[in-house]
């Protein structure tokens, strides 16, 4: 997904590039469209040959996911305990009557803290879930994985946990127990909170619960193993990566989503679990209290959704599939690979930008400043604005400083005659002293290789001018610089073009560009005293 965006994001880029250049635009349009083209094929080729993997899985396991829909303001009031355990009891006996008959394992997923209490500390709500469990493993073999909070065995210990109950034929048994690790910052616990509680009094207020410390999977049988992830961990690439290469072939994510409200956020919350779902090769469960509750296939597709704020049960009979992938396997490491990626440009530009200063320094060094009719060529795209300000500005200084041996002159790449000057450069050069009789002369004159030949340097104001001057003219590329990087400013060395944008946006190009004129008009006075 990420790649299909960042091309297609390029093939945009490079079309509007290509009205302003036919260069070498044309075959980067290509590359991009083969590309495009090749990453889609192949997409649709993997997803068919998992889809006719996943039909071929001979074993089926059912899955019931249950959405209480609990409002948040009554999840914790012990005045709608018994509200919270008659609408789960009846929705685990609604959907226990509608898959008896098949007489296959079960899995039930429970939200996020959807037990209204302490379950391990309070007996009433222990005993309520282990009945529950009874009651569906009666001709069914089911398990129930329930999200509840719990305490340490010293009680002083908070954990948000997650807990798969099953029925041995004689009793309730539960043997693991996930406990949440990546807890939400100023939700379930402070950060720094010793050094926070001595200047804000209500952090003290805040709840304090305890990260967990193993990466449980949870076994239902040799080839049904999964692990939990709690509410927000969902968006942790890695921790789902190490879940499944621990051993999970499938992966739960029980949340509760009702603080949220009806915004966007259970939405962007809920696309996070498409992501960890094809990182994995692996179907994804989700539980939400309030939704979105869904199961999501290895290939990132929604098989079964509910809406927000709705009682649902979702009731599905799986094959379920899994195959180690390569981020599963080498996700850990990737942060090298992003670093690296991350170097590399920033090197890179480097190496462009000391290539370029040596290159300016070569060029001055070489040239004679005794000489007569010594040009400056400024080059820009449409030869009305950038390049004209920089010519009139640059004939200002030299009539300034009294040197009569340097010609000035400018061009664009794309420029015609019918092309006309903004308004608001009147205003600029009077506003800099500059005689108005240049614009009066001036004529819109397009780019070819007598200037190019006459010129003695080369001054463009962005990349496209630069490039155009390298694929149309090698010859005279040794001479050509970026306007700000001749002047010495390496970094953001580009001067784009302001058309169509409002007047401010002219005068700070223009100030950009009389800041560069500037610095070089000086550096050549100052050449032209050491020479005499």
């Amino acid at each position: 997904i990420i790649f299909f965006n960042l091309s297609l994001s390029f093939f945009i880029f490079e079309f509007l590039k290509l009205k302003k250049t036919k260069t070498s635009t044309i075959t980067n349009l290509l590359l991009i469209v083969v590309f495009i083209f090749v990453l889609n094929i192949w997409g649709k080729v993997r997803i068919k040959q998992i889809k006719k993997e996943i039909e071929n899985q001979k074993e089926s396991f059912t899955v019931v996911i249950l959405q209480g829909n609990i409002d948040q303001y009554k999840k914790w009031d012990q005045n709608y305990k018994l509200e919270i355990i008659q609408k789960y009891t009846e929705l685990v006996t609604k959907s226990y009557n509608s898959i008896v008959k098949n007489n296959t394992s079960c899995l039930f997923i429970w939200p996020e803290s959807s037990v209204p209490g302490w379950l391990f500390e309070e007996k009433f709500l222990f005993d309520w879930i282990t009945s529950l469990v009874k009651f569906t493993n009666i001709n069914l073999c089911s398990h129930h994985l329930v999200g509840t909070v719990r305490m340490g065995k010293n009680f002083d210990e908070y954990y948000n946990s997650a807990v798969l109950f099953s029925f041995d034929g004689r009793k309730v048994v539960f043997d693991k127990i996930y406990d949440k690790i990546h807890l939400v910052p100023f939700g379930e616990y402070v950060p720094l909170r010793d050094l926070l509680k001595r200047f804000v009094k209500t952090v003290n207020e805040l709840g304090e619960f305890t990260a967990g410390k193993n990466y449980t999977v949870f076994e239902i049988d040799k080839n049904t193993k999964f692990s939990v992830l709690i509410c927000y961990e969902s968006i942790f690439p890695e921790l789902t990566s190490r879940f499944v290469k621990n051993g999970a072939s499938f992966l739960v994510n029980i949340t509760n989503d009702a603080w949220f409200l009806k915004t966007s956020a259970p939405y962007q919350h809920f696309i996070f679990n498409i992501f960890r779902a094809v990182e994995n090769r692996c179907f994804l469960l989700r539980a939400a209290n309030t939704g979105i509750s869904a199961i999501i296939s290895p290939t990132g597709k929604i098989l079964l959704k509910s809406n927000l704020f709705e009682d649902k049960l979702l009731v599905s009979s799986l094959n379920f599939y899994h195959k180690k992938t390569f981020f599963t396997n080498y996700s850990g490491y990737l942060w090298i690979l992003y670093f690296v990626l991350f170097l590399l440009p920033i090197i890179s530009q480097k190496r462009i930008i000391n290539n370029n200063k040596d290159r300016a320094d070569e060029t001055v060094m070489k040239t004679n400043m005794k000489q007569h009719n010594y040009l400056i060529l400024y080059v820009c795209s449409g030869n009305v604005f950038r390049s004209v300000f920089a010519e009139g500005y640059t004939k200002h200084l030299l009539t300034r400083y009294g040197v009569e041996d340097i010609e000035v002159k400018s061009c664009g790449t794309v420029a015609q005659e019918n092309f006309k000057i903004p308004k608001c450069m009147y205003k600029f050069f009077e506003l800099y002293g500059i005689k108005e009789k240049i614009l009066e002369e001036h004529k819109p004159t397009k780019i070819n290789k007598e200037l190019l030949e006459s010129a003695n340097i080369v001054l463009v104001m962005d990349r496209t001018q630069f490039n155009f001057i390298k694929d149309n003219y090698p010859e005279f590329f040794n001479k050509t610089f970026l306007l700000k990087e001749y002047a010495g400013f390496f970094t953001n060395p580009e001067i784009y073009d302001p058309l169509g944008q409002p007047e401010s946006v002219y005068l700070k190009t223009v100030e950009e560009i009389k800041l560069c004129v500037e610095i070089i008009v000086k550096n050549f006075v100052k050449n032209k005293k050491v020479d005499r």
